[in-house]
């Protein structure tokens, strides 16, 4: 058994890479001689993690362009129509440079959700070239104008949406906010200033989305003269409440990275063959002394040992295994003649008396031995990790190791009475903060809403405005109900693309309240921003993370109900003007 110390983090950029390149070196040069290595450490993971990250951003926002890029060819028929690339593009170096700027760098998370960018991104020049279908003779300048109120409160809120996020006491859910939001500006920029004039050449969109649009209509039409909006809505409220009450609402470290089940084996099979299990809770002990650390950490082992007892514990390392007090070395050395009392068997056995009072007295000639000395034996190997040494303010700290922990609620209490310990329990500190992310993103929300419905009550009006607020509302809603029937958790993630749905669900419904060109061209145009962007965040369902998974699986949902929806923002006759 060879234990490896790495010398930075485990979380660095470059580091998980270069040591999963040593390990695979290492096996090489190993299964070259007909051996077997095997490797693990949570180093490893993070390896893997990241390879897969980055392969999934690469992939995602690569299928998700070349899939957007070449609907939009098939629908305009010109090539002309793929420069709507050059938002995305756009959008994306100012997110990285957004990043830059206030991280100093950019989370593998972040890479991955940006990647889905695209398909909001490709929102803005759709919204007006989706109204060549009736603005006829086309004219890029001509539809941006019309369209570039319902686009500039589109952006509003979506920024107004992202940004609320940015204050979350988590770190990559901020970062990911960042990026969306000056990314979406970038994007924004790009489709208003540069991209009309590159894409100003006739258009002759295929007309047959038009009919089915007018179609679909004339359908929701008559399915509202038959079922009353009241009752669909109080079916919706009932399916949603139903959804809802299964939802499971937790959060795992583990979620965050996907699995490796290679890495998984090996590490069984070395636990196996070695016993050693490591956990990531572990005890850190202080005290103003070496013997008090000792004191403490025997006091805390004899409490241990009823876990093991138990099976709740596989076996513990402390140093009091492999060290003894002064106190308790004196002791002995005060016991060591009285063992001439006891020993007739040694003597039945052929040992001579003289032997034996020579072994005594070399025993008796030992000096106490320091626990600086204990450590320094070949004997110490596997406990001289444990041993932090001597403080700046003069104490000492030393830790115990767990292994093979099957569950870390037992250990809570464990060191109550004992002075100087403590458990540290990072996966459950880390838990508690995506819970606390999980009400502050809520709360953060909340309050975006309110902007966001004052920021609508401007153009449309208090009626308007709760119309167009109600439709992603209610998109979320739906989403997260599908969850719990689906029998998903809601991680914090899966919060995100929530909050993520109600931002772009506010657009389809400004479209779709608008109606510039009609609201069959309104409802094409919504139904081609919906199949873009589920195109970029649906996709993310595939993805083997779990926590990226739960996302794309909750914004391909919400997408679904929130163009559902989005026709019940246009205004209604007895609606007033604003």
């Amino acid at each position: 058994v060879i234990h490896a110390q790495i010398h930075g983090d485990a979380f660095d950029d470059k580091l998980p890479l270069l040591i999963d390149d040593q390990v695979h070196a290492a096996r090489h040069r190993v299964e070259s001689q007909q051996g077997e290595l095997l490797a693990a450490g949570g180093v490893l993971h993070a390896a893997y993690g990241q390879r897969q990250a980055r392969e999934e951003a690469s992939l995602i926002g690569s299928v998700s362009l070349v899939a957007t890029l070449a609907l939009l060819h098939l629908l305009f028929r010109t090539s002309r129509v793929l420069l709507v690339a050059l938002p995305v593009l756009v959008g994306a170096l100012s997110g990285a440079a957004a990043c830059v700027a206030l991280f100093g760098q950019i989370h593998v998370l972040t890479l991955v959700l940006g990647a889905s960018l695209v398909g909001v991104s490709i929102d803005f020049p759709l919204h007006y070239l989706s109204k060549s279908w009736t603005l006829q003779p086309w004219q890029a300048f001509r539809a941006l104008r019309l369209t570039l109120p319902g686009l500039a409160l589109a952006l509003a809120t979506n920024v107004i949406g992202y940004l609320a996020m940015a204050f979350t006491p988590f770190p990559a859910l901020s970062q990911v906010a960042v990026f969306s939001a000056a990314g979406l500006l970038g994007a924004f920029a790009c489709a208003t200033c540069l991209l009309p004039s590159l894409v100003n050449v006739p258009l002759q969109p295929w007309a047959a989305p038009l009919s089915w649009a007018e179609r679909a209509l004339a359908l929701r039409q008559r399915l509202l003269c038959r079922l009353p909006s009241s009752w669909l809505l109080t079916g919706f409220v009932v399916f949603c409440l139903a959804g809802i009450s299964q939802v499971s609402f937790k959060d795992d470290l583990r979620q965050w990275v996907s699995r490796a089940p290679a890495l998984q084996q090996q590490a069984e099979r070395i636990g196996q063959i070695t016993g050693f299990e490591p956990t990531s809770q572990y005890f850190l002990v202080r005290a103003q002394t070496p013997d008090e650390l000792l004191e403490r950490q025997e006091a805390l082992g004899t409490r241990l040992d009823e876990l093991v007892a138990e099976q709740k514990l596989r076996g513990y390392l402390a140093l009091s295994q492999l060290a003894a007090t002064t106190v308790a070395q004196e002791s002995l050395h005060l016991a060591l003649p009285r063992l001439l009392e006891y020993s007739q068997p040694l003597l039945a056995l052929g040992m001579t008396a003289g032997a034996l009072e020579k072994e005594l007295a070399a025993l008796q000639a030992k000096p106490v031995t320091g626990l600086d000395q204990v450590l320094a034996g070949p004997i110490a190997e596997p406990w001289r990790p444990l041993w932090l040494g001597t403080r700046s303010d003069g104490t000492v700290a030393g830790l115990i190791s767990l292994q093979g922990l099957r569950d870390s609620s037992t250990l809570h209490g464990m060191a109550d009475g004992i002075d100087g310990v403590s458990l540290i329990d990072r996966p459950a500190e880390l838990n508690r903060l995506f819970a606390e992310t999980q009400r502050q993103a809520a709360l953060l929300k909340m309050f975006a809403a309110v902007v966001i419905l004052a920021l609508l009550c401007l153009p449309f009006g208090w009626s308007g405005a709760l119309r167009c607020l109600a439709v992603p509302l209610l998109a979320a809603l739906g989403s997260l109900a599908c969850l719990g029937w689906l029998g998903q958790p809601l991680t914090l993630f899966g919060l995100f693309g929530l909050l993520l749905v109600t931002a772009i669900g506010v657009d389809y419904a400004i479209l779709m309240r608008e109606r510039i060109g009609g609201a069959a061209v309104s409802l094409v145009g919504t139904l081609l921003a919906a199949v873009t962007t589920w195109l970029s965040f649906g996709l993310l369902a595939l993805s083997s993370t779990p926590a990226v998974s739960n996302f794309g699986l909750a914004v391909g949902i919400g997408l679904v109900f929130a163009f559902l929806l989005a026709p019940w923002a246009a205004k209604t006759t007895e609606e007033p003007a604003s």
